[in-house]
């Protein structure tokens, strides 16, 4: 959601509607991922109490705590860091957009997601991009989705990493032969 913007989000609305509750994991955003931080917010300050007496009495780690502590400080970083990340990632999109035998979906977080075209399949692509180029890029196959072995999520980096990434898979998909499509 910090990559979408004010647009995106319902905070701005919770003092009007009580009934609202969001919950929002930090994970993601600041790449904190074994942190496990997130929050909830409401206007509902009983519900809020409610929440909050159901948590475990250790529910955050020191290491955690100590993060949070920090983190107003680094509020203007992290806006800068969410905008840069933003403008590569639509930048990734531009690139892999351009790339024939691809579907780029135009990207509203720090990753795009790429459909295949007929016949391929995202385990041979993700196999060819590291063995070929050391590159590792997330298959959808595993996912709860319609022809999920057709997908990649590709994470934004820098904008030379993102240059260096659709030249792989542009190269990839040229070597990558198709399976048959059965027919029917």
């Amino acid at each position: 959601m910090d990559f979408c913007g004010e647009r995106a989000t319902l905070e701005p609305e919770l003092a009007r509607f009580l009934n609202l509750m969001i919950v929002k994991s930090m994970s993601k955003a600041y790449g904190i991922g074994g942190l496990r931080l997130g929050y909830l917010a409401t206007a509902d300050l009983e519900l809020a109490a409610r929440a909050r007496s159901a948590l475990p009495i250790w529910n955050v780690n020191g290491l955690a705590e100590a993060f949070l502590r920090h983190l107003p400080a680094f509020a203007g970083d992290f806006r800068a860091s969410v905008k840069l990340t933003r403008t590569e990632c639509d930048e990734l999109y531009d690139q892999l957009a351009e790339i024939p035998g691809v579907y780029a979906h135009p990207p509203d977080a720090n990753f795009v997601l790429v459909r295949l075209g007929p016949g391929r399949r995202s385990e041979d692509v993700v196999r060819a991009l590291l063995r070929d180029h050391r590159l590792f890029v997330k298959d959808c196959a595993g996912k709860s989705m319609r022809d999920g072995e057709r997908y990649l999520r590709v994470a934004s980096r820098t904008s030379s990493e993102n240059a260096h990434f659709a030249g792989a898979l542009r190269e990839v998909l040229a070597g990558v032969s198709a399976y048959p499509v059965a027919a029917g």
